[in-house]
């Protein structure tokens, strides 16, 4: 299989699938608002992107996997089959994945390891790197959160040796490649939500 990334937009085909999908994988106090994370999507510092299967085209079908507009999309040129999203921030030369979700119905079928294997291909040089839940004891979804980062941890992911708390939510910092301070960390979340969107979040919620 072969991922394909095509950015979305508010008049993309896919964009009430994606945001149908976001909602529905994720807890209402891990999901910043959908709007938002469309207002800065702007290709500059963050971007929401569609997932395609690009292997279920026929021969001279295959469009380019990564830069592309939705012009295609909108004339309703096929894709492949949409198997999910992906919402990346950029900093510096850093890339955050803030949110990977693979629809229900393709879960299971190596879409997650292939979609790592894109971001690898499409942005060799960066620093990759994601945050998941805590892997504590005490968590009421321990199995889940073991499972997830073992998930990471064979597709080249390992901790960056810090935990960041957010909305309440404690997460592990997870890396490909050179480390990623916690400082650096915090400055790409504040080129993404500004100082006072920071403050709130990891000074004033702790408070």
């Amino acid at each position: 299989m072969r991922i394909t990334l095509r950015t979305v937009r508010k008049d993309s085909r896919d964009y009430e699938q994606v945001k149908k999908l976001y909602r529905r994988a994720f807890p209402l106090a891990e999901r910043a608002p959908f709007a938002q994370l469309m207002r800065w999507s702007d290709g500059r510092r963050a971007q929401m992107y569609a997932l395609y299967d690009e292997s279920t085209l026929k021969r001279g079908q295959c469009e380019k996997a990564y830069g592309e507009s939705d012009a295609g999309s909108r004339r309703g040129e096929s894709v492949g089959e949409w198997i999910g999203l992906a919402y990346f921030v950029r900093y510096k030369d850093i890339l955050y994945l803030f949110y990977l979700a693979i629809d229900e119905s393709r879960r299971g079928s190596g879409y997650g390891s292939a979609l790592l294997t894109a971001v690898r291909r499409h942005f060799a040089g960066m620093r990759v790197i994601l945050n998941i839940e805590e892997v504590a004891d005490t968590a009421p979804n321990f199995r889940e959160r073991r499972k997830r980062k073992s998930f990471y941890e064979k597709n080249g992911f390992h901790g960056m040796g810090y935990t960041v708390k957010e909305l309440g939510v404690v997460y592990e910092t997870l890396g490909m490649g050179e480390t990623v301070t916690k400082s650096e960390y915090i400055a790409l979340m504040r080129s993404l939500i500004g100082r006072f969107g920071t403050w709130y979040i990891y000074h004033c919620l702790e408070k």
